[in-house]
């Protein structure tokens, strides 16, 4: 969120003191709230108002401090209020809608985005925000020029290449998105993520061994299982069923909290295809078990698992939850079976 600091220093020979004290307790609340100390900061800002209850900076001040809190009904009042004493703290448009966003009224929210550009066209950062709600609210298209905006201007922030690297990758340059991401890494190449992103673009990009290696660097970082089930699914691709399968199953026994009744599913399929037999049968009954959607294919290949096994009755009666898909197979091997 932006907090514009920056204040207007116009104090004159003829201000009065509680207009001068005002405007030293509003200073206090700035160092204040860039220092962290919101308590500190607000105490100040109310005290600035109590001093004199004209002065709009120290609204604006003590409106943005609540806003960072999130306390939003205080954070508009006070913002409102500098807005009507003094109309030209237009950075306040800023603040309402960020604050508009966070309370998910986003028609509010760009309104205030508007009014905030017209005065701050070069603002990197709020074509950004803007191109976020119109993306959200109505698709890409309407959010391409914002988008567009956004990477023509200059932009003094820590996370500028990776966010840049974002935007172009959903405009669909990927080739100019990899080199934004390219500067970010040699700024942070220790930042796991980055690689397991990287890897995710090259592996769109049907570029696999690149991919790999970018994996490969995430997990030697970091063993996360996000990292572990990307590389399964590149292993997949390439029919490497072995690696998938081990990818795979790491990654779910990473998080079991959020693995899901499809890549159980997927767990066993590969297995089945890696010829680990034991493992296929105990992933499709997990999928199963989990509520997986499409049961004719899992049974199916449940019954491919076990016949392949040796277990003949087990894959019959899998089979027959699925007959019109296992015709075949049943009258292959269960014509006859006692439980047919």
């Amino acid at each position: 969120m932006k907090y514009a600091l920056s204040l207007v220093l116009w104090v004159a020979l003829s201000c009065s003191l509680s207009a001068q004290s005002a405007l030293e307790l509003t200073e206090s609340g700035n160092s204040k709230m860039k220092e962290g100390n919101s308590l500190g900061a607000i105490k100040d800002y109310t005290a600035a108002i109590q001093a004199d209850p004209e002065f709009a900076e120290a609204y604006y001040g003590r409106g943005s401090v609540f806003a960072e809190l999130d306390q939003f009904e205080e954070a508009l009042a006070d913002l409102n209020k500098a807005l009507v004493l003094e109309p030209a703290l237009t950075e306040i448009y800023y603040n309402k809608a960020y604050i508009f966003a966070a309370l998910e009224d986003y028609d509010r929210a760009l309104n205030e985005y508007n009014k905030y550009l017209e005065f701050h066209p070069e603002e990197a950062q709020a074509w950004l925000a803007r191109a976020e709600i119109k993306h959200m609210q109505s698709g890409l298209e309407t959010a391409r020029s914002d988008y567009a905006n956004f990477l023509k201007l200059e932009w003094d922030a820590e996370q500028k290449h990776l966010i840049r690297s974002e935007v172009l990758l959903k405009l669909g340059d990927t080739s100019a998105s990899i080199e934004e991401l390219n500067k970010h890494i040699a700024k942070a190449p220790s930042d796991h993520k980055l690689y397991r992103m990287r890897g995710g673009i090259y592996f769109a990009l049907g570029e696999h061994n690149k991919a790999i290696a970018d994996l490969s660097t995430a997990l030697l970082l970091d063993e996360d299982p996000r990292s572990y089930i990307l590389r399964s699914d590149i292993y997949a691709t390439q029919e490497e069923w072995a690696a998938a399968m081990e990818d795979l199953k790491r990654g779910i026994e990473g998080d079991m909290a959020t693995s899901s009744a499809d890549q159980l599913y997927l767990l066993g399929y590969y297995s089945l295809q890696a010829g680990r037999l034991s493992e296929a049968v105990k992933g499709f009954q997990s999928a199963l078990a989990k509520g997986y959607s499409d049961k004719e294919e899992l049974y199916y290949n449940l019954g491919l698992a076990q016949i392949k096994s040796g277990n003949k009755t087990d894959a019959c009666s899998s089979w027959r939850n699925t007959p019109a898909l296992a015709r075949e197979l049943i009258e292959k091997y269960c014509v006859g079976d006692s439980a047919n």
